[in-house]
């Protein structure tokens, strides 16, 4: 599968609005705590364990690698200044 067709795929799952292509985006989440750079393709939020479970099954299906991110409390996030 293409990557459009991933990408659509992806927004049929949790909705238009929770995935980007961006490259604002995928460079937010394109680092770990360790500050290692892995740009993503495409980054999703997916709301409910039925999405995310939608969303592992596609990657599994295609062999798409998945790095997950955990929420972060508000004085841990960087965008959230307290």
């Amino acid at each position: 599968m293409n990557h459009d067709q991933v990408v659509l795929e992806l927004q049929s799952i949790v909705g238009e609005e929770h995935v980007s292509t961006s490259a604002d985006d995928r460079a937010k989440y394109g680092q770990d705590a360790l500050k290692e750079i892995a740009l993503p393709e495409v980054v999703v939020w997916p709301r409910t364990a039925d999405e995310i479970a939608a969303v592992m099954r596609l990657a599994n299906r295609d062999r798409i690698p998945v790095r997950s991110e955990e929420h972060t409390s508000e004085l841990q996030s960087p965008d959230h200044l307290v």
